[in-house]
């Protein structure tokens, strides 16, 4: 199991897109194709996605409230 990151929730629009954009972002920056991915590399992608989504739900919005890099990087240090 990947645990989440704790939020203060304002709107949980835009949460499924701030998560599968971070994962297949990540998954992009890797050069491991998918299929040869052990769990551990995989799991550092979903790190990635949930704390896109944990800032995402942080915001109103959808699209304004995507994070950037820099703020993942802030929040979620060891993160990129």
């Amino acid at each position: 199991m990947i645990p989440g990151y704790l939020s203060q929730v304002v709107d949980t629009t835009g949460a499924g897109d701030a998560f599968l954009g971070g994962f297949l972002h990540s998954l992009s920056q890797n050069k491991t194709l998918l299929s040869q991915l052990s769990l551990k590399g995989l799991a550092s992608h979903v790190r990635l996605a949930n704390a896109l989504a944990s800032l995402c739900v942080e915001k109103v919005g959808a699209i304004p409230a995507m994070p950037s890099k820099e703020e993942v990087c802030t929040r979620f240090i060891g993160l990129s």
